[in-house]
C-alpha cells in the first residue's frame, strides 16, 4: 500500500503521466510494434490454428450430424412407406379373404338350403300322403256310422225307415265331394 502512495507522489512531481510525454513517443512506438508483432506471431502460430481446428471440427461435426439426420429421416420415410405398403397389402388380403369367405359361406348356405328344401318337400309329400291315407281310413271307418246316423235322422224326420242302399249311396256321394 505504501508503494502505491510513493508512486503517486513520484508521478505528481514529474508533472503527469509518462505515456503522454512526447520525448518518449519513439520508444513507446518501438515497443508497441515489437509487442504486437510478438503477440501476432504467437497468436498466428499457436492460438489461431487451434481455433481454426476447433471450428473445422465443429463444421465437420455439424455436417456429419445433418447428413446423419437426413439419412435417419430418409430411413424413417422408407420405413413408413414400407409400413403403409404392408398395411395396404394386409387390408387387401383381409378384404379378399373376407370376400372369398362370404362367397364360400353363401354357396354353402345355398346348398344347405336346397338340401333342406328337398328334405322338407319330401317330408311334406309324405305327410300329405299319410294325411290323405289317414283321411280315407277315417272316412272309411266313419262310413257305416254315418249311414246309420243318416238313416236314423231321415227316419226321425220322415217317420219311415229309408232304404239302406239309397242312404249308403247318398253318404258315399257326400263323402266323395
Amino acid at each position: 500500500m505504501l508503494d502505491l502512495f510513493v508512486s503517486a507522489a513520484v508521478a505528481a512531481e514529474s508533472g503527469g503521466m509518462p505515456q503522454l510525454d512526447p520525448s518518449s513517443f519513439s520508444s513507446q512506438i518501438f515497443w508497441l510494434i515489437v509487442s504486437f508483432t510478438l503477440l501476432y506471431i504467437a497468436m498466428s502460430r499457436s492460438v489461431i490454428p487451434r481455433i481454426r481446428d476447433v471450428l473445422e471440427k465443429r463444421q465437420h461435426q455439424i455436417v456429419d450430424n445433418i447428413d446423419a439426420a437426413e439419412m435417419a429421416k430418409q430411413q424413417a420415410a422408407d420405413a413408413q412407406s414400407a409400413y403403409e405398403a404392408e398395411l395396404d397389402s394386409a387390408k387387401h388380403k383381409t378384404h379378399d379373404l373376407l370376400h372369398s369367405t362370404q362367397s364360400e359361406m353363401a354357396g354353402m348356405m345355398a346348398s344347405e338350403l336346397a338340401s333342406l328344401n328337398k328334405k322338407l318337400d319330401a317330408q311334406l309329400d309324405k305327410v300329405q300322403t299319410d294325411l290323405a291315407a289317414q283321411r280315407q281310413q277315417t272316412l272309411a271307418e266313419m262310413e257305416p256310422h254315418l249311414q246309420e246316423l243318416t238313416g236314423m235322422v231321415v227316419a226321425q224326420i220322415s217317420g219311415s225307415k229309408p232304404d239302406s242302399a239309397r242312404v249308403a249311396a247318398a253318404v258315399k256321394q257326400r263323402m266323395g265331394a
